[in-house]
């Protein structure tokens, strides 16, 4: 059974002036006479084991430059994050396990087990990622963070 994905527009709490989209795309391996190389189509259709690119755009639509901008991604339903792939030059990244209450670096990151024990998080308990501009993020211009996925 397959996914229809399509362009995927989030629109997350982010200061005003910022607007964030997020468009995803299916990454496929191909090698021919030893060398590999990738390609990105858009993901309109995927199915199970399937890898997704997912590129965020941040774009401060206002005339002056936004401080400490946030781009805040929820980890699409049904889709695995892959760990260590986020990216974001001149971000600080963090993770949520909880639906995007709280974040964290990965390795502070534990899951509730039922009996009330804990147990370190996985990349595939991810819920959302959280990208924190170390800069500003000047007026009309606009930046990009990316990630990968797995439909499971």
């Amino acid at each position: 059974m397959g996914l229809w994905l399509g362009p995927v527009l989030a629109q997350n709490a982010a200061p005003a002036g910022i607007t964030q989209k997020t468009l995803g795309e299916l990454e496929t391996r191909n090698e021919q006479g030893g060398i590999v190389r990738y390609t990105l189509t858009p993901a309109d259709h995927v199915v199970s084991g399937d890898r997704v690119v997912y590129t965020v755009e941040i774009h401060n639509g206002t005339a002056h430059p936004i401080e400490s901008a946030v781009a805040i991604s929820p980890i699409p339903e049904r889709m695995s994050y892959l760990a260590d792939s986020a990216a974001g030059p001149g971000c600080d990244i963090d993770f949520s396990v909880d639906g995007g209450v709280s974040f964290g670096k990965p390795q502070a990151l534990t899951i509730k087990l039922p009996a009330g024990q804990t147990r370190p998080a996985t990349a595939a308990d991810y819920t959302h990622i959280r990208w924190k501009m170390k800069f500003a993020l000047q007026g009309g211009s606009t930046a990009y963070a990316r990630f990968r996925a797995i439909l499971k």
